[in-house]
């Protein structure tokens, strides 16, 4: 829904369901929001298409991108993720996680950054099977004349039997500028 505010006239009673069409609801449809409601393991380097974390976009609007995607998997399958978006849809993103040398059950290392178009992929290292870490992602949208999903798609970097696992409460938001 695009922003249309609406011109008020000088002695019109304003009733709370006005209100809540201009304030409320306006601001609302300004944010796309996706968020992990359960964990998903993956075992091979072919992205896949998330099933939690897709919104879905409008045509020809613009939207500032930001994700914080929380995972654990070997330092062998480290972590890849792109999306998945609508025709004529273009944009870029960066990601910035931990290092793909990151050591087995380490919890500090260094930071790799890494940007580009919004269908490449960007990866980060995972450190082990029990051990939690986070990259965050941020970047710009902007949306051809077909709307429909933007959908997070990953995979681990590298085939490994020890499975890459997206976590239950990593999130993507799209926040409409224009």
């Amino acid at each position: 829904m695009a922003f249309t505010p609406r011109t008020w006239v000088v002695g019109e009673t304003v009733t709370a369901a006005q209100l809540n069409a201009e304030i409320r609801d306006q601001f609302n449809s300004r944010f796309l929001h996706a968020r992990k409601t359960g964990d998903t393991g993956r075992t091979n380097a072919t992205l896949a298409d998330d099933p939690h974390l897709t919104v879905n976009i409008e045509a020809n609007a613009t939207y500032d991108l930001e994700c914080f995607l929380i995972y654990r998997g070997a330092s062998t399958g480290d972590f890849g993720a792109a999306f998945t978006v609508p025709a004529g849809t273009a944009g870029d993103w960066s990601l910035f996680g931990p290092d793909t040398a990151l050591a087995a059950s380490a919890v500090t290392g260094s930071v790799r950054y890494n940007s580009g178009i919004l269908t490449g992929t960007r990866i980060a290292g995972a450190s082990d099977s029990t051990t939690p870490v986070a990259a965050q992602g941020i970047g710009y949208v902007v949306a051809g004349s077909t709307a429909g999903p933007f959908t997070l798609k990953w995979a681990q970097v590298t085939t490994d039997a020890t499975a890459t696992t997206l976590l239950t409460n990593s999130w993507m938001r799209l926040i409409r500028t224009s």
